[in-house]
């Protein structure tokens, strides 16, 4: 059996038709070479009748080929015009492989620039990745130093509380939950306690006595 023909525009229409988009760049040689390739029709019918004709003839037929569409229909023109239409052929065939190569050479660079883009990216996300955690450190640096800062506080307060007169512990705490309402009453009452029972006398060098009526004073 010889082998179907097939146009080149006919086989550019079935493989853009299936999805491939590059199908206008391959060359005659390519074109035959993929066309062999397909085993079975879509799943689907194409909305154009022609490509599904052309599946149901690439089906059985045993080896089809593609050429350019004035080789696959040659007319009645003398030898003459032959040979000029070779001619055509040939230049035309020279410009689709340097259209290729300049294909191939815009698909290299369209390649380059997703690499170049992914390892700006990277080098975007490295940059990210320390800030936050720089920031992160700076935020945990701040809260330890407003920490210590806002224990200090307490410290003062407290001692002043119990300068200014006697005091329980309830009192107090009272005070320093107006002081510092972002304190939990139950844990500051903890602190505090151990504040006016020993910690504040270590570390500042004060007296803190605890009366029969349970008040607390500092000298």
């Amino acid at each position: 059996m010889s082998a179907l023909v097939v146009k080149k525009s006919q086989a550019i229409a079935l493989f853009e038709a299936m999805g491939f988009k590059t199908a206008k760049k391959w060359d005659l040689a390519k074109l035959t070479e993929k066309i062999n390739e397909i085993e079975k029709g879509p799943d689907e019918p194409f909305d154009d009748e022609d490509l599904d004709a052309l599946i149901d003839e690439l089906m059985e037929a045993e080896e089809a080929v593609v050429l350019d569409d004035e080789v696959a229909e040659p007319d009645d023109d003398d030898e003459e015009g032959e040979d000029e239409d070779d001619d055509d052929d040939a230049e035309a065939e020279d410009d689709e492989d340097e259209d290729e190569q300049e294909a191939d050479d815009d698909d290299e660079q369209e390649d380059e620039k997703p690499k170049k883009s992914k390892k700006g990216d990277k080098v975007k996300k490295d940059k990210k990745e320390k800030k936050e955690k720089k920031d992160k450190k700076e935020k945990v640096k701040g809260e330890k130093k407003a920490g210590g800062s806002r224990e200090k506080s307490l410290d003062k307060v407290t001692l002043g509380i119990l300068k200014e007169g006697t005091s329980t512990l309830k009192q107090i705490v009272k005070a320093l939950k107006k002081e510092f309402p972002d304190h939990d009453a139950e844990t500051l009452e903890r602190t505090t306690k151990r504040r006016v029972t020993g910690y504040l006398q270590t570390k500042y060098g004060v007296k803190i006595t605890k009366n029969d009526d349970g008040t607390y004073k500092a000298k």
